[in-house]
């Protein structure tokens, strides 16, 4: 009897040494929740719209590329390069390249449509061209803002449009010269684009 008591209190020590240390984990953690379009996230993009100055003739088309940062779901930013063209008066042409630095603010972050408001400076690089008269080029600093939607259709692929009223001075001496006056190149800008995020 003896060496049965025994055998048991071995067999069992055993089967507790061999148990505890599954015991003596924490539980496994539960897995993330998956990515959604508010995630923190780098995205490139291209975009098209409408732009018209004040004193423009017309309302110009233009294209353009840019990057998406989600720092938060509630902050993103937005940096940008785009290729513009206005006709002033029938004889001056600008030509343009903006490099675009935006802060973005979304208002319903993890929403189906996102708005958001948007802020920012640019760098605008001008080549005028004045009919019958000599060119010029200016670079010049101007600040723009609006408000935008974005449109998850997933994570990874998210439609942008915004609306953004610029703030800008092209201040040309041959402008000034040719039209007596200073040009108004105030104007709002209308943009669609596709994001792609790497998430």
């Amino acid at each position: 009897m003896k060496h049965v008591f025994l055998v048991y209190v071995l067999a069992l020590t055993a089967s507790l040494a061999w148990v505890a240390p599954g015991l003596a984990q924490p539980p496994p953690s539960p897995p993330p929740p998956p990515a959604d379009a508010a995630s923190p996230a780098l995205g490139i993009g291209g975009r098209a719209g409408w732009l018209k100055s004040e004193d423009a003739d017309d309302t110009s088309v233009y294209g353009g590329a840019h990057f998406r940062l989600r720092l938060l779901p509630i902050l993103g930013f937005e940096g940008s390069i785009d290729y513009r063209r206005e006709k002033f008066d029938d004889d001056i042409e600008i030509r343009s390249y903006p490099v675009l630095a935006s802060a973005l603010l979304y208002l319903i972050p993890r929403g189906p449509i996102q708005p958001y408001l948007i802020g920012g400076v640019g760098w605008y690089f001008n080549r005028i061209e004045i009919k019958g008269g000599p060119d010029d080029e200016t670079r010049r600093v101007g600040a723009h803002v609006g408000a935008g939607l974005d449109v998850p259709l997933t994570p990874q692929v998210v439609l942008n449009g915004d609306i953004r009223w610029i703030f800008l001075d092209v201040d040309s001496k041959e402008v000034r010269e040719a039209r007596r006056r200073d040009l108004n190149t105030d104007g709002w800008l209308a943009t669609l684009g596709v994001t792609f995020y790497f998430r």
